[in-house]
C-alpha cells in the first residue's frame, strides 16, 4: 500500500536515535497513521479497520506519534489503491444487499402471512 514509515531499531543506534531517523523521513504533507493493522480515526479518537474511516494527519502530528510501538505513518497519496479496493468491495456488498432486498420484497406477502398465522 505504499511507503510506510516506522521506527526500526538500527544497529549502533539508540532507540532515541532511531526515532530521530524516522522523524526525518516524514516530509511535509498529509499522512494516515496505522498501528497493529488498524487506522487512527480523526483526531486520534480510537482505531478503525476501515480505511474510509481513517483520519488525516499533518506531518508534525505524524512526527509526534512515530515513537509509539507498532505504529507506522503512510503518506496519504500512497493509500489510493487501498481506497479503490474498499470502494469496489462496498459496491459489491451494496449490489448483493439490493438483490437480497428485492428477493425478500418479492416474497413479502407470503412471509407476512406465515408470520401472522400463529397469532
Amino acid at each position: 500500500m505504499g511507503e510506510r514509515i516506522s521506527v526500526k531499531k538500527r544497529a549502533g543506534l539508540t532507540w532515541g536515535e532511531s526515532v530521530a531517523v524516522a522523524r526525518k523521513r516524514i516530509k511535509d504533507g498529509p499522512y494516515l497513521i496505522s498501528r497493529h493493522g488498524g487506522w487512527f480515526r480523526p483526531k486520534a479518537q480510537g482505531y478503525t479497520n476501515h480505511l474510509s474511516e481513517a483520519g488525516i494527519f499533518t506531518a508534525d502530528e505524524a512526527r509526534r506519534y512515530i515513537d509509539v510501538d507498532g505504529l507506522s505513518v503512510v503518506p496519504a497519496g500512497h493509500v489510493i489503491t487501498g481506497i479503490d479496493w474498499e470502494i469496489a468491495d462496498l459496491e459489491k456488498r451494496l449490489a448483493a444487499a439490493k438483490c437480497l432486498r428485492a428477493a425478500i420484497a418479492q416474497h413479502a406477502p407470503a412471509v407476512g402471512a406465515a408470520q401472522g398465522e400463529g397469532e
